[in-house]
């Protein structure tokens, strides 16, 4: 295709290729825009750089070439890892459309957190479960939590018992979110339990009732 408006050298833009040459298709960073003759005196080979990549035969070859010859080749890289290594040189004759230069940075992101010592690593399971439920209702996420080991201490009973301690003295200051929902969680679940058995002993009276009214 002829290009509207030709890519910016250092500019960022989401590619997108003719049908069947789609293999490129995604965002990257413009390095150079070069002539198909300066494109072949810098070494490459267009078969080898754009067409095997997608699958081509060498009949795909000869009914594109001559376009491809005509109209500017593009040098390209990956945005996020920027090594000349990595370079793709693609035909703006193939481009499906203009590239769109309305492209973004975004983040991804993880939590990383130092909870110190642990004894037992399954007392951790109730901060994954109030982890997911965080991450669900502020971020609309279901995240994969994983509990690594940073490193390995080797403490006497005495040494662990007085980390205890003073966490303890910790809970005892602050407000505890955490231990505070286990607490109300334990609570709704004996009540849960409670109602269960009012609903077995209504429906039990229920069909004595029945039965006597019927007899």
């Amino acid at each position: 295709m002829t290009m509207l408006i030709k890519p910016v050298v250092g500019e960022i833009y989401n590619f997108k290729f003719q049908q069947g040459y789609e293999y490129f298709n995604g965002v990257h960073k413009v390095v150079k825009v070069m002539t198909y003759e300066e494109y072949v005196n810098d070494g490459h080979n267009i078969v080898t750089d754009f067409y095997e990549p997608n699958g081509k035969t060498e009949a795909d070859v000869a009914s594109t070439i001559d376009g491809v010859i005509a109209n500017d080749i593009l040098k390209l890289i990956e945005p996020s890892i920027e090594d000349i290594e990595r370079v793709i040189y693609v035909p703006t004759f193939l481009l499906e459309e203009t590239p769109d230069y309305n492209v973004s940075k975004y983040h991804k992101f993880g939590i990383v957190a130092n909870v110190g010592i642990i004894g037992d690593p399954d007392n951790l399971g109730f901060m994954k479960r109030n982890l997911i439920e965080a991450c669900e209702s502020a971020l609309g996420i279901t995240p994969d939590i994983s509990f690594v080991t940073l490193e390995e201490k080797w403490l006497t009973d005495e040494q662990y018992q007085e980390i205890l301690a003073e966490r303890d003295q910790s809970k005892m200051k602050n407000y505890n979110y955490y231990r505070e929902n286990l607490r109300l969680q334990k609570q709704i679940s004996q009540a849960n339990t409670k109602l269960n058995e009012y609903e077995r002993v209504i429906v039990k009276l229920q069909q004595q009732i029945d039965a006597l009214t019927t007899s």
